[in-house]
């Protein structure tokens, strides 16, 4: 981290692009847990640098709506086409004298949540997730770093796969997929990718199966967050 005489040395101050609508996701990973966390839009925001991490007096920020299927990887792409406009238009601002800096604390933001620095234990599925959130999980941590966990074969082996996409499952069966048990429904697997393979479709997956699916288990508790 930069020391603070460096970054207070600009007359205007030092900036940051932030990619969600401070004060709501602090933290390294606001992209992805906004979809995990359900939310319905999230956003940009540029500020001024303080010592504590992303607590620093707001300048401008620009709401963008979080699309149904959204993904990690899609969110992403969203705000990174965004955030050049944005932070031009804060320093447009600034040298025109036009812009107000607010502290976080007076803007009417929603309730705080945690954006922690993702590890590979936090996109983890268990059986006790709901449809919603397991759904919500697979999304928000596509491409990386993947919902991960282990399928039990009839054979007694275990084989773990990442879940590239999935479905709630519907009362018309889709030929060709599996279904994954949850706390209130299942979800519909698309595509997977199995440990050490390229991604591939559930159908292309379950041909080359010698033995059969017949259970599921986590790779290990989903931490709380």
């Amino acid at each position: 981290m930069l020391p603070e005489v460096v970054w207070n040395m600009p007359p205007l101050g030092t900036l940051n692009v932030h990619a969600s609508l401070l004060p709501q996701l602090r933290g390294a990973a606001p992209i992805q847990w906004a979809i995990a966390h359900g939310l319905e839009e999230t956003g940009l925001s540029t500020f001024r640098l303080k010592h504590e991490i992303d607590t620093g007096d707001v300048l401008l920020q620009q709401a963008i709506p979080i699309e149904e299927r959204e993904t990690g990887g899609s969110l992403y792409t969203k705000l990174m086409e965004e955030a050049p406009q944005i932070l031009l238009k804060t320093l447009q601002g600034l040298s025109r004298g036009e812009l107000q800096a607010r502290p976080q604390e007076q803007l009417p933001a929603a309730t705080c949540l945690n954006a922690p620095k993702i590890q590979r234990q936090h996109a983890f599925l268990t059986p006790n997730m709901s449809v919603a959130q397991a759904d919500r999980w697979i999304r928000a941590f596509d491409p990386v770093p993947g919902s991960a966990l282990k399928l039990q074969l009839s054979n007694g082996d275990m084989l773990e796969i990442k879940i590239k996409s999935a479905r709630p499952a519907g009362f018309i069966p889709v030929e060709g997929t599996f279904k994954l048990a949850f706390a209130d429904g299942k979800l519909e697997v698309r595509t997977l990718q199995p440990a050490g393979k390229a991604a591939m479709d559930s159908a292309s997956f379950l041909r080359g199966l010698r033995h059969t699916v017949v259970g599921w288990q986590p790779l290990g508790e989903n931490p709380s967050f």
